[in-house]
């Protein structure tokens, strides 16, 4: 555990090929509907816009631990408990309630969306404490 809280990247790079098959094998669609717009998407659309999303975010790790800048390990777990605990949300309310339309559907994507998007800010503030941290 101590070897991933210092290796952030190994993380992310390492859920890239389980999403990446998640995304093959599931030809799902997910519907939120916002107010009065309604958006339909593929599963595997998400699964590889993540997939690409988690790259980015482990490549931003990595950059850090090349110019031996200090990250966090309490701000690396924060933000990493909370983006996989966003994700699983989405996942799950979207196999649990793939056949019957749950009326809260809706609203427990947009927090969990709102979660992940919070534990960006984490990062984002990881990436900068460690750029001015000696």
């Amino acid at each position: 555990m101590n070897n991933l809280s210092r290796n952030p990247y190994l993380l992310f790079w390492l859920s890239i090929p389980i999403l990446m098959l998640i995304g093959f094998f599931d030809k799902q669609i997910m519907s939120v509907s916002i107010h009065a717009d309604h958006y339909v998407f593929s599963k595997s659309d998400i699964c590889f816009l993540i997939s690409t999303f988690f790259g980015i975010i482990g490549l931003g790790y990595w950059v850090m631990k090349m110019f031996k800048r200090k990250l966090s390990s309490w701000l690396n777990w924060i933000h990493f408990g909370l983006t996989f605990f966003g994700l699983i949300i989405i996942f799950l309310v979207s196999y649990i309630f793939y056949y019957d339309y749950f009326k809260y559907q809706d609203s427990i994507f947009m927090l969990s969306g709102l979660i992940m998007i919070i534990a960006q800010l984490f990062y984002f503030l990881n990436i900068i404490l460690a750029i001015f941290r000696k």
